[in-house]
C-alpha cells in the first residue's frame, strides 16, 4: 500500500529520489582525485592583479603576527583550478595555507571559495588543523589529525588565535618548524596517504588506469545528502538568524498585510493579526506584491547562504506558506520556486565575483 503523505512531502520524496537516481551515477563517473599530486611554484609576476591584491591583503594581515610568505604554488592536475600561498614564522611552528579554489564547471555553474588552513605538526606525527572553509568535507578524517572548522571566522588573526588555543589543548610533544622542510614534497606525500586512507574507508576506488581515484557510491550518497542538508557548508547561527529575518519575514509579512479580512491567522501567529489586511490590493496587484517579496527574500538568502542558496531559498519560501492560510492557491508553489531561483541566481553572481582562479 502506498503511504499517505501530504502533497508537499511527496514533492520532497520525488525530488530526493530523482537526485539519487541521477546524482549518484554522475558523481561516480565525474569526481576523481589524482593518484600522484603534481605541484608547481607560481612566481609573483604570474599572478593577475586580483590574485596579487588578495594575497597582498593577507600578507599585510599576517605580518602583524610575524608570518611571511614562503611560496606560492598550485596543483595543476586537480579537477578544479587552485592557487595557494604558504606562510611560515620564525617564532611559531604553525604553517598557514591560504587557498583559492574554483570547482569544475557544471550546468549549475561553479563554486569559488577562498579559505585559510592553519597546521601545526607535532614531532609525534599528530597534526592540529584550524580552518574556515565554506563547503563541508565529504571525506573521513585520517588518524592523527585534529581538525576544527570555523566557517564563520573570516579574520585570519582571530583564526590564528583560535588555533593557538587548540594547540595548547592537544599538544603532547614539541612542534616542527618549517625550516629545512620541503613543504611541497610533504603535500604530495600527504595527498597519497590521504587517498589510500579514503580507499580503505570505501570512499574512493582506484581507477583501472592507476592514475586517479574515483568516487564510490558511498561518497556519492554523501554528496547528494550533503547538498540537501541546509546545516552543511557555511551554516552559522548568525547566518541562520539573517536568513530567517530576510528570507522568511518579508514574504510572511507581505502575505499577512495583503490578506483579505476572512483569512484568519493560525494559533501562535495571532500576534500578527493587527497587520492583517492593512494593505488593500486587487488580486493581480496582491500577486505581484507577494511575488516581489519572495524574489527580494530569495536574493537576500542567496547573499547570505552562498553554498546552500537553492536549498535555503526553497525551505524559507515554503515555511510561510505552510504556516499561513495565504489564500494564494496554486500560486504558492510558483512563489516558492521563484524564491529558490532568485537565491540561486544571486549566489552564482557572488561566486562569479569571488572567482580568482
Amino acid at each position: 500500500m502506498v503511504p499517505s503523505l501530504p502533497p508537499d512531502l511527496w514533492v520532497l520524496v520525488v525530488v530526493l529520489g530523482l537526485s539519487l537516481l541521477v546524482g549518484v551515477p554522475l558523481i561516480r563517473a565525474t569526481v576523481h582525485l589524482p593518484a600522484r599530486l603534481e605541484t608547481e611554484l607560481v612566481p609573483e609576476e604570474a599572478l593577475d592583479p586580483r590574485q596579487r591584491g588578495h594575497f597582498q591583503a593577507l600578507d599585510a594581515a599576517l605580518a602583524g603576527a610575524q608570518y611571511r610568505p614562503l611560496l606560492t604554488c598550485r596543483a595543476p592536475n586537480l579537477q578544479g583550478a587552485n592557487l595557494m600561498r604558504i606562510y611560515g614564522s620564525d617564532v611559531e611552528p604553525a604553517v598557514i595555507g591560504a587557498a583559492v579554489l574554483r570547482s569544475k564547471e557544471t550546468a549549475a555553474g561553479h563554486l569559488a571559495q577562498s579559505y585559510l588552513e592553519i597546521i601545526t605538526e607535532l614531532e609525534d606525527g599528530q597534526r592540529v588543523y584550524t580552518r574556515n572553509p565554506q563547503t563541508a568535507d565529504l571525506f573521513d578524517v585520517p588518524p592523527g589529525r585534529q581538525i576544527e572548522d570555523l566557517p564563520g571566522v573570516s579574520d585570519p588573526l582571530k583564526l590564528l588565535a583560535r588555533h593557538r588555543l587548540r594547540v595548547t589543548q592537544v599538544k603532547r610533544s614539541s612542534a616542527r618548524y618549517h625550516h629545512g622542510r620541503d613543504l611541497l614534497a610533504e603535500w604530495r606525500e600527504d595527498h597519497e596517504r590521504f587517498c589510500r586512507f579514503q580507499v580503505e574507508r570505501g570512499l574512493l576506488r582506484p581507477d583501472p588506469s592507476g592514475e586517479r581515484y574515483r568516487a564510490t557510491t558511498r561518497l556519492a550518497l554523501r554528496g547528494v545528502f550533503s547538498f540537501f542538508n541546509p546545516l552543511a557548508d557555511n551554516f552559522t547561527l548568525p547566518r541562520f538568524a539573517a536568513g530567517l529575518l530576510l528570507g522568511m519575514a518579508l514574504p510572511a509579512l507581505t502575505i499577512v498585510a495583503t490578506a483579505g479580512p476572512a483569512e484568519a491567522l493560525p494559533h501562535g501567529l495571532q500576534w500578527l493579526q493587527p497587520l492583517a489586511g492593512r494593505i488593500a490590493l486587487s488580486e493581480p496587484a496582491r500577486l505581484a506584491a507577494v511575488g516581489g517579496a519572495f524574489a527580494l527574500a530569495g536574493a537576500a538568502v542567496g547573499f547570505v547562504f552562498t553554498s546552500k542558496a537553492l536549498v535555503w531559498g526553497l525551505l524559507l519560501g515554503y515555511l510561510p506558506l505552510r504556516l499561513l492560510d495565504t489564500g494564494l492557491g496554486a500560486w504558492s508553489w510558483g512563489f516558492v520556486l521563484l524564491m529558490g531561483w532568485a537565491a540561486d541566481s544571486v549566489a552564482r553572481w557572488r561566486h562569479r565575483r569571488a572567482t580568482l582562479v
